[in-house]
């Protein structure tokens, strides 16, 4: 996807809020591990052997409707280079939302059975934000200025119905994964200017000194 594609994309009223606090440094970087499964919660039924559950036909994960997808920036970092050449982080901020599976209202010791058998046989693997690479290696031998390191990602969620094949131990749950659309640096001298290129627009406008 071409910075340009973001470009045209509509401004939400939360990423509005958290670019507003991504200067007054109210978020922090997520240090979580990268722990990344490909797969997709919507593709076609498939039987998940039974092997904490007492399903004797296997586990399977029934869709409801189809994924609600929304293309967003996970992560930011602000950085400045010196004449020096020296590295120093202004301001980060990351989206900090778990991807994995999350249920509602509960379930019993039998229906987490099915759901761990789910897990383990690989139907509801997600992938989880991307992280950052570290702005002090990006930025060796940037010249002076100040630059803007984004994460921009396809956020995946949707309604499932874990349960045995035969229907029995039912869990309804939210599934939630992340796909990385473009990761890339921006100077603020770029041409043309990047400001415009970036959703947290007003954030980075502010950082870059635009009027």
């Amino acid at each position: 996807m071409s910075r340009n594609d973001a470009r045209h994309l509509p401004l939400t009223t939360a990423l509005l809020a958290t670019a507003a606090l991504l200067l007054a440094g109210c978020a922090a970087a997520d240090d979580e591990p990268d722990d990344v499964v490909a797969a997709d919660a919507s593709a076609p039924a498939a039987v998940a052997p039974a092997t904490s559950s007492d399903c004797a036909g296997g586990v399977v994960v029934d869709p409801q409707g189809s994924p609600d997808e929304q293309k967003l920036y996970t992560a930011i970092v602000l950085s400045k280079v010196s004449g020096s050449g020296e590295v120093a982080v202004v301001d980060s901020w990351d989206r900090q939302e778990d991807a994995g599976l999350k249920v509602r209202g509960g379930a019993t010791d039998a229906q987490q059975a099915v759901l761990d058998d789910a897990l383990a046989g690989g139907l509801l693997a997600v992938q989880r934000a991307p992280r950052l690479a570290d702005p002090a290696e990006l930025l060796v031998g940037k010249d002076k200025g100040r630059y803007v390191q984004y994460s921009y990602t396809r956020r995946s969620t949707q309604d499932v119905v874990v349960s045995c094949a035969d229907g029995t131990e039912p869990v309804e749950a939210s599934w939630t994964s992340f796909e990385l659309v473009s990761t890339g640096l921006s100077s603020c001298t770029d041409t043309p200017d990047p400001v415009s290129e970036f959703v947290a627009a007003d954030a980075i406008s502010t950082y870059c000194d635009r009027a």
